[in-house]
């Protein structure tokens, strides 16, 4: 077929999506004897874990020229086929879409939203194919979709047609159709074009407000112009469900409707949409080593998800902040909770940020009943070394330099050899500006299990951080609780606490304490009791559908809560 590059024509039927079944197929021409290998990704960019998409795989075939080839299956996601002739070869199948999320895939009468990992069933081995991409859906809906249109008349029944020039754009390329409104904004003449589905016109005012603001910033941050030709984001608000993906020219964010009602609600969904396109650099171009290029067919390891997603969880506030939708207070009382939220996990002196990375694929993603005692979570440890490392290079250079010439440097060395940035390279950048080594804090934030001397590196730009006044007498158990329909459940017991040595278990339902019933809030309901720390006390529990009875004894909590707070002269962040 010489060196032409070939083209694979894709397709998505979605005019009947009410039954939550897509329509897909692929089309190419092949040559006599030629081996073709079509496989199926097994997990997205951005979501670490194997969620094997092939299973909503049905009715697949292949026919060559419209009549049937044999082909065989070969492991759970790939099959082969050596065709006798040439020709052009057809490959359809049905697609279940059942599951509402950034990642994955969800089709009915109202929407449809797709990952595009999900979604295809493609050739793998080809020399550098490119796809266009055929989109069907019913006639008064719109397709959202980040990819440019194919130069090519688009068939009349078909509503998108769409040009990838290679995989990695294709499948990071997700497509929302449905009855959309738009906003649209342009940044440095780069249009930004928002596709709203369950939203109303205020909120979408908001939505489209806040991100016109963010997006100079977390520009500035990285030094230079925006790192795309068009941005997309795409929003589906509906009764439940909350997440956001990152792609490299666009986002998609699922979030509950209900969660949008007042001004904190929707500092947490700008707070979200600012992570995502904070993205499309850090992570989607910077990239930690073992996530130079994608393997779409097995785990990727990388030990450095604390400078994707820790790094960017810092920055979600902070470009709030410099766009002047979160308040100086407000700024503070993000950064205080989320240290008083790490110090109440145990985990963290169980793994390293390294090792919390480098397991992602079995421990954040599947979280259980033990979770909170043996790991910790990149994305908040990570903010919180962001935080410090910002920190102590505002303090240690005297204000002339923060953690944004570190990402500007990160962001040069994408530029200059492109993803796999390494370590080094940040222990490198993060001593140079602060202007002496600071090897020894980056290895106890990123390398070590015990807390960093956090309050005390604050004092240096003029924060204090002040406990909260009555801690030392509140009762603290140690568990974690789930609290419905009038119930309290235990989730969590964090080991090393008074609930792990009385033998308390996840799933016991509290019924009572001390011969009194138990009411919600649990919160509520010891206050009303008057207990304190220190005190002895009979647990009625149900385990198991056997009512039981076990003494504990409080204690307060060994790391109580506490605010970051200005002094007279602040000079953090400014």
């Amino acid at each position: 077929m010489g060196r032409d590059r070939r083209e694979v024509a894709l397709s998505i039927d979605a005019r009947e999506p009410g039954n939550q079944s897509l329509s897909c197929s692929a089309e190419l021409r092949v040559e006599a004897g030629e081996t073709l290998r079509f496989l199926f990704p097994v997990w997205t960019p951005g979501s670490y874990l194997i969620r094997e998409f092939s299973k909503h795989l049905m009715d697949l075939s292949f026919h060559l020229d419209g009549a049937p080839v044999p082909y065989a299956q070969v492991s759970k996601n790939e099959w082969m086929l050596a065709p006798e002739k040439e020709g052009t070869l057809r490959l359809s199948y049905r697609l279940h879409c059942g599951e509402l999320s950034v990642r994955t895939n969800y089709a009915s009468d109202a929407l449809v939203l797709l990952n595009a990992c999900a979604t295809f069933l493609l050739p793998w081995g080809l020399l550098g194919p490119r796809f266009k991409l055929e989109v069907r859906c019913p006639e008064d809906w719109r397709i959202a979709c980040p990819l440019p249109p194919h130069p090519e008349d688009c068939p009349e029944d078909a509503v998108g047609c769409f040009l990838a020039e290679d995989v990695d754009t294709l499948l990071d390329s997700p497509i929302l159709m449905g009855r959309l409104k738009e906003r649209r904004f342009e940044i440095d003449g780069v249009p930004h074009i928002l596709s709203f589905l369950g939203a109303e016109e205020s909120l979408m005012d908001r939505v489209s407000s806040a991100l016109q603001a963010c997006v100079p910033v977390t520009r500035d941050t990285f030094g230079g112009a925006l790192p795309y030709p068009v941005y997309h984001g795409l929003f589906v608000f509906d009764q439940g469900g909350s997440g956001g993906l990152e792609h490299a020219n666009s986002f998609v964010v699922h979030y509950p409707r209900g969660s949008c009602s007042s001004e904190k609600d929707l500092h947490r969904l700008f707070s979200l949409n600012a992570h995502e396109h904070f993205h499309a650099w850090n992570v989607k171009r910077i990239r930690p080593l073992g996530l130079e290029s994608y393997d779409y067919f097995q785990e990727n390891y990388t030990s450095g998800l604390w400078l994707s997603e820790g790094f960017t969880s810092y920055y979600q506030d902070r470009v709030l902040y410099k766009a002047g939708i979160l308040d100086r207070k407000d700024f503070l009382s993000v950064l205080s909770r989320q240290w008083n939220r790490l110090r109440t996990i145990p985990g963290r002196f169980a793994q390293t940020l390294r090792e919390a990375s480098f397991d992602a694929w079995i421990r954040l993603y599947r979280s259980d009943e033990n979770t909170v005692n043996s790991t910790v979570s990149y994305y908040l440890k990570g903010a919180i070394a962001a935080f410090a490392l910002d920190v102590l290079i505002q303090g240690a250079s005297g204000g002339k330099h923060s953690l944004d010439q570190v990402m500007q440097g990160l962001w040069k060395d994408y530029l200059d050899q492109g993803p796999g940035q390494s370590e080094a390279l940040i222990f490198e950048l993060c001593s140079k500006y602060a202007g002496r080594d600071l090897g020894e804090e980056l290895e106890l934030l990123i390398g070590r299990t015990e807390d960093p001397p956090l309050a005390e590196w604050c004092e240096d730009v003029g924060l204090d951080w002040v406990p909260e006044a009555g801690e030392e007498q509140r009762p603290w158990w140690g568990m974690g609780l789930k609290e419905s329909e009038g119930r309290v459940r235990i989730q969590q017991v964090r080991r090393g606490s008074p609930a792990w040595e009385a033998e308390l278990l996840p799933s016991d339902e509290i019924v009572g304490i001390d011969g009194r019933r138990v009411s919600i809030p649990f919160g509520t309901f010891v206050e009303k009791l008057g207990l304190r720390a220190g005190q002895n006390h009979r647990f009625q529990i149900f385990r198991r559908g056997e009512l039981r009875e076990i003494e504990i004894r409080s204690t307060s909590c060994p790391d109580p809560k506490g605010a970051f707070r200005d002094r007279a002269d602040p000079k953090f962040c400014l």
